[in-house]
């Protein structure tokens, strides 16, 4: 297992390299929506793009693929094999890798990949994959996931919710028989979709001037929309999601924190037996100094020698000096 890791730890500067590939591969292959018809994209010099575009072949932009993605399969597959641990995020990752690569191969020959046609899974999994093989962006999913299921966070989601089916309802009645409601608030499912649509303020004020242009008294039932749901309750919702996250990484440190004092105190205890003093004697350090250094040589023993001296008592190195 330690060899393992050293291998492991010895490969992730080109793991990282060759995930950065494969991720910057979408900015010089053909766009995804040209794949099926030439004249899909539209005439280049009316319908401007990106000058890195199609720079790639698309078959020669599959084959990198499948290689890359090959590459990422038998690091995590045989990474867990070594370590006799297959994680949920190795899994993930397995899963995920083995369709990816089976959807290129099938591009290979029918030129869209897996069914159905008007879906292009290998640009819509590349976020996934760099999920799967990232360990910070899993370490910062985790926990933000743990965030979002807290509590408070759930009461908020939940009033915000309501507030927008009860807002909704309400512009339901208002706007009866009236061309704001046929357009707008038919029944209580546009109303909702529209209301939803206006809190991230993308059809405002859009959405009311058919009412506003016949009473001006209309904007208020807007205004208090927009002042409740996204200045109140979603600047509370955020606040409670920093809060919990925020507990969330603190009390993540603090379990690490003393599963790591636990580790050195179940270290030092093995160390002490091995010791013909109270403590750990000069000769157990330096032969566990050497060993963490994976070099026996002189050097390292005078340099474990000073270190004794400075840490220790003299005879032996106490628990609160280890």
């Amino acid at each position: 297992q330690r060899r393992a890791l050293a291998v492991s730890l010895a490969l992730s500067p080109f793991m990282k390299a060759a995930l950065v590939i494969y991720m910057l591969l979408y900015f010089f292959e053909v766009p995804s929506w040209c794949w099926l018809e030439e004249d899909a994209c539209g005439d280049p010099d009316v319908i401007p793009r990106s000058p890195l575009a199609a720079q790639i072949d698309v078959a020669v932009s599959r084959l990198l693929q499948m290689l890359l993605l090959a590459v990422f399969l038998v690091h995590e597959v045989a990474l867990g094999q070594a370590l006799w641990k297959f994680s949920g995020w190795t899994r993930f990752c397995i899963l995920v890798l083995s369709f990816a690569i089976l959807d290129n191969a099938m591009a290979c020959f029918n030129g869209y990949g897996l069914p159905p046609s008007n879906i292009y899974w290998s640009p819509l999994l590349r976020p996934l994959v760099f999920l799967s093989l990232d360990r910070s962006v899993q370490k910062f999913v985790h926990q933000a996931a743990v965030a979002i299921s807290n509590k408070n966070v759930r009461d908020l989601v939940i009033m915000q919710l309501i507030f927008i089916v009860l807002w909704g309802w309400l512009g339901l009645l208002l706007f009866a028989r009236t061309k704001e409601g046929d357009a707008y608030f038919d029944d209580l499912e546009h109303s909702i979709r529209n209301l939803f649509i206006m809190f991230t303020s993308a059809n405002y004020p859009d959405v009311m001037m058919l009412e506003y242009s016949r009473s001006r008294w209309a904007f208020f039932y807007f205004a208090f929309f927009l002042v409740l749901s996204l200045f109140v309750l979603f600047n509370v919702l955020l606040a409670a999601m920093y809060s919990a996250y925020k507990s969330t990484v603190k009390e993540q440190y603090r379990v690490r924190v003393e599963r790591f004092a636990m580790s050195l105190n179940l270290i030092y205890d093995s160390l002490r037996l091995s010791s013909e003093c109270s403590g750990i004697s000069g000769s157990v350090w330096r032969e566990v100094f050497c060993a963490y250094c994976h070099d026996d040589s002189q050097w390292n023993r005078d340099r474990a020698s000073i270190l004794f001296h400075f840490a220790s008592n003299g005879s032996a190195l106490e628990r609160e000096n280890w």
